[in-house]
């Protein structure tokens, strides 16, 4: 198992809608591990948020390059 502490530039105008898939269960149906990882997000004053990221799998990010890569 391995935890990644993951920062990003927030766009302002997705936050509402990321706030609403978080919210409506949409995120967690895919991986529950993001979803909570998200909701305890915090965003500092610059507009960068932060969380930490587990990853069980074997070799390490699987899940996430199949998603982002198919």
């Amino acid at each position: 198992m391995a935890f990644y502490l993951v920062r990003a530039k927030v766009r302002p105008e997705l936050l509402t809608e990321l706030r609403n898939r978080l919210d409506g269960g949409e995120i967690g149906k895919l991986t529950p591990l993001v979803e909570k990882a998200l909701a305890q997000a915090r965003v500092d004053t610059g507009g960068i948020i932060t969380w930490e990221e587990e990853d069980n799998d074997n070799p390490p990010l699987t899940k996430a390059r199949k998603a982002v890569l198919d």
